[in-house]
């Protein structure tokens, strides 16, 4: 609507608009809510709709909601307060504007005006009271306010606080542990705040814990604030009116060691020992990462030296790191990816990075981030850094966790002279390189195509039909496989899936073959017989089995036989001067003057045959004698 309005007004205006004057009162009039703005909000003068707030003495001064010239505006009370030395009313009511800051409305010869009361006094300029918070907590937003460094004050964001080393107790700042302090004095800054125990030492000058040999400065319940406890074996009080005065450290209990004894002192929980300094109890048996814990108070014995935690599920509770920290190898906690670090030898643990994800930590911005941002990215499934697709990879590394690994769907592969992670077949890399998306939009080969193997848009299509790039060339892998025209197909012997339709697993049925469910290796079908021979190596029928015609495949020394010469199927036959085997060759032919007990003679067949013929005849010519000579006689 806005460019409508001022294409019209260009159309309208004489020379005293300017273009950057009617874009101005354009922005203004329809970007402004409909009553009630606030201070230094845009406005126009004329608008009856969009207007400053006047519950607040807003004025619209200069295209902008301000207070006039006899105000300033209260950040306080957030609305115009009247400034020192202006007429105002002595008992106002709500639609009265109020003085400014700490002024207050009193009498001067007669008529109200606003008035710094003292020790307030009159800025120089007139307008407001300079005024000095002694108390912690006060407002220092307004002008004129400042807080009172002598009570160790200093104004932050838009209170009064005490400064570091001072404590804030009922708006007062008290020295704490190891602050300067004045022995005797009864000034609060001055003092050392014994509600937690501190002392002012005459000797050092500073606090201290009363009973140095018994108490200890220390952290109370991590809750974040300090406080004087006593040691393992000390004295305590277990009353809860002085639960701050007499407190145990962290882990122990303030309870009577028996019935009989004359006062409490600070025990250990079951379970738990003194450490050596008393200035903790330790677990008898410290649990590592993973293992099973329980939480006893706000105590657990998880080997707090690694900077496990005892974490809670719905079921059950483990050893682990907190928000923020990533474990290593050895079950430490070290700071994870974004988390604040340090470097150096004196860093503890939870803040240094954790190597083993390749974090370092970024001293500029001190967080823990991959070593190399140009190259690698955090990946929040592995919870380590990986390399981007396209970065150089060592392959020796793969699988290795002491190595960068590529991301999901890429390989480390030979890229001519290099190894860099690179896209697996039928995956295109993203536009941010940090992984590999499925696509079609590559080219498959075929068996015999020229191929490269690094080369994801022209491929060899490894997965489904178990072509791979050979020297080169698509083909079958070397090791037993055979191609038939679409796949490479498992071959006699080879490992093979009866669970997998993959032709890698699957056994070549053109060949005869089947898995074996037993052995998990291509073997001939039942009517089958391999035959190892050089030039032949493949399934055969065997005798007696149903064949065809043509081509012939019968087992050596036989062929397809049918009386029917139209036949297209036959049976598998010896051929002449041959016979089945005996026993488990009985699926093969042998030569017909060999038996299974009988060792082949050295004769040749030609000879076999004729003594084989003369033995008959003189068989035949004796049993004719034989007969003549009964008849005769």
């Amino acid at each position: 609507m806005c460019n409508y309005f001022i294409f019209y007004l260009i159309q309208m205006s004489n020379t005293i608009f300017t273009v950057w004057s009617i874009v101005l009162l354009c922005t203004l009039y329809f970007t402004q809510p409909t009553s009630g703005l606030n201070y230094e909000s845009n406005c126009i003068p004329t608008n009856t709709i969009s207007f400053c707030d006047t519950d607040k003495f807003l004025e619209c001064i200069d295209y902008s909601c301000n207070c006039n010239s006899t105000m300033n505006w209260d950040r306080i009370q957030n609305k115009c307060g009247i400034n020192v030395g202006q007429a105002c009313v002595l008992a106002p009511n709500e639609g009265d504007p109020p003085c400014y800051g700490t002024a207050v409305c009193q009498e001067n010869s007669g008529n109200p005006v606003c008035t710094c009361v003292a020790p307030d006094y009159p800025a120089e300029n007139g307008e407001f009271c300079i005024h000095l918070v002694d108390t912690a907590g006060s407002n220092c937003r307004n002008l004129g306010v400042s807080c009172n460094a002598e009570k160790q004050l200093a104004c932050r964001g838009s209170s009064c606080l005490c400064n570091p080393g001072w404590e804030d107790y009922r708006g007062n700042c008290y020295a704490s542990f190891n602050t300067t302090c004045v022995s005797g004095s009864v000034i609060p800054h001055e003092n050392c705040f014994d509600a937690f125990g501190l002392e002012c030492s005459e000797e050092t000058g500073r606090c201290e814990c009363g009973l140095p040999e018994d108490e200890v400065w220390g952290e109370f319940n991590d809750f974040g604030f300090f406080l004087c406890q006593r040691k393992v074996g000390a004295v305590c009080n277990d009353s809860l009116d002085e639960f701050f005065d007499l407190h145990c450290v962290n882990t122990a209990l303030c309870k009577k060691p028996s019935e009989d004894a004359p006062s409490p002192i600070c025990v250990c929980p079951p379970g738990w020992i003194p450490s050596l300094d008393r200035l903790k109890c330790v677990p008898e048996v410290v649990l590592e990462y993973g293992e099973n814990c329980t939480i006893r108070g706000n105590t657990h014995a998880c080997n707090r030296d690694k900077n496990l935690r005892c974490l809670c599920g719905d079921t059950h509770c483990n050893c682990a790191c907190g928000t923020g920290l990533s474990p290593s190898a050895a079950g430490v906690c070290h700071a994870g990816f974004e988390s604040p670090c340090k470097i150096g030898d004196e860093a503890e643990d939870h803040l240094t990075c954790l190597d083993e994800a390749f974090l370092k930590c970024d001293v500029r911005h001190g967080k823990c981030g991959c070593q190399d941002n140009s190259a690698q990215f955090y990946d929040y499934r592995k919870q380590k850094c990986v390399l981007k697709v396209t970065e150089e990879c060592d392959p020796a590394g793969v699988g290795d966790p002491r190595y960068i690994q590529c991301p999901a769907t890429s390989t480390c592969r030979q890229i001519q002279d290099r190894h860099l992670c690179w896209c697996m077949q039928t995956y295109f890399p993203t536009g941010d390189l940090t992984s590999c998306q499925s696509s079609s939009v590559g080219t498959k080969l075929t068996h015999g195509d020229a191929c490269n193997d690094w080369d994801y848009k022209r491929y060899c299509p490894e997965y489904f039909n178990n072509l791979f790039c050979v020297n080169s060339t698509c083909q079958c892998p070397e090791g037993g496989y055979s191609f038939d025209g679409v796949y490479c197909y498992a071959d006699y012997g080879t490992a093979c899936n009866t669970s997998s339709t993959l032709p890698k697993d699957t056994c070549n049925y053109r060949r005869f073959l089947e898995c074996s469910p037993t052995r998990d290796t291509c073997i001939c079908r039942s009517s089958f017989v391999y035959e190892p021979e050089i030039g032949r190596e493949a399934c055969f029928f065997k005798l007696n089995s149903t064949c065809d015609m043509k081509p012939d495949l019968c087992v050596a020394n036989a062929f397809c036989y049918s009386i029917n010469p139209d036949a297209t199927s036959g049976s598998c036959q010896c051929k002449e001067g041959y016979r089945p085997g005996d026993g488990d060759e009985y699926a093969i032919c042998i030569p017909e003057y060999e038996t299974p007990s009988t060792p082949k003679p050295s004769t040749s067949t030609q000879e076999n045959s004729a003594n084989a013929l003369h033995n008959y005849i003189s068989t035949i010519l004796l049993v004719l004698i034989a007969s003549s000579a009964l008849y005769f006689r």
